[in-house]
């Protein structure tokens, strides 16, 4: 979406960055965890992907 309506984009990713912030500074026993898992969860991925890209 970012490649063809930037400012779309932006007017979503903007707003849906404060919210995500808001709702750790007002819940942070519920959503670092959630972060520390999905950081996680995509360095995994990425470490998956790059083993299986370069073994081809």
């Amino acid at each position: 979406m970012g490649e063809r309506n930037p400012t779309a984009a932006m007017a979503l990713g903007v707003p849906g960055t404060l919210i995500a912030l808001a709702a750790v500074a007002a819940y942070p026993f519920v959503f670092v965890p959630a972060l520390i898992l999905l950081s996680v969860a995509l360095l995994a991925s990425a470490r998956y992907l790059e083993t299986h890209s370069s073994s081809r």
